[in-house]
């Protein structure tokens, strides 16, 4: 994800195909994670009644998916484009000198996407990232890497660690926008 231009009231983001794919994958795991139960937090879930609790869960729930659905729609409105990149054989020496035909050179096509946001559309995603980063590493356990407490190796966690590595690498890039905005 690059910087292609900005202004007062919008950016403009390049995508390579891989990385929007990857941010529509991300956002598609980041939808179907649940509340996972905050030992973080001191007020107790258990302790209101089920019909609240019940509540609660349903709107966090729906304002999820309207979120996500936002966003989803913004990544799927990004403009398409093809670049053709040039490969040309660095180094003559290995071509065989009596060949009279010359090399042409390779072409290939690299789709990438501009994504046009609005400022605000910024603090959306950084918003679903973040909260997609923090809730797959809640679903490891809340695990302290640092101090050497790896989650089991399996299927599972490894989808959750990717989803926080790929999540830091898109807050980082959207956080650092914002940074040289001030």
């Amino acid at each position: 994800m690059t910087v292609i231009d900005k202004d007062a009231n919008q950016v403009r983001l390049r995508l390579e195909q891989e990385e929007r794919d990857s941010l529509l994958t991300l956002l598609t795991f980041g939808e179907g994670q649940g509340h996972p139960k905050r030992e973080l937090s001191r007020t107790s879930l258990d302790e209101l009644p089920d019909e609240a609790n019940e509540l609660l869960e349903d709107s966090l729930r729906e304002q999820r998916t309207q979120l996500f659905e936002t966003l989803r729609s913004l990544l799927m409105s990004s403009s398409q484009h093809s670049a053709t990149l040039s490969a040309t054989p660095s180094d003559s020496s290995d071509l065989n000198k009596s060949e009279s035909k010359p090399i042409s050179p390779r072409r290939r096509k690299a789709p990438f996407h501009v994504l046009t946001l609005a400022w605000n559309d910024i603090d959306l995603f950084l918003k679903a990232i973040n909260w997609i980063r923090v809730n797959a590493w809640m679903e490891l356990g809340a695990p302290d890497l640092q101090k050497g407490n790896f989650p089991e190796a399996n299927d599972i966690n490894l989808v959750r660690l990717w989803m926080i590595q790929f999540s830091e690498g898109i807050l980082h890039t959207l956080l650092q926008l914002l940074e040289r905005e001030d």
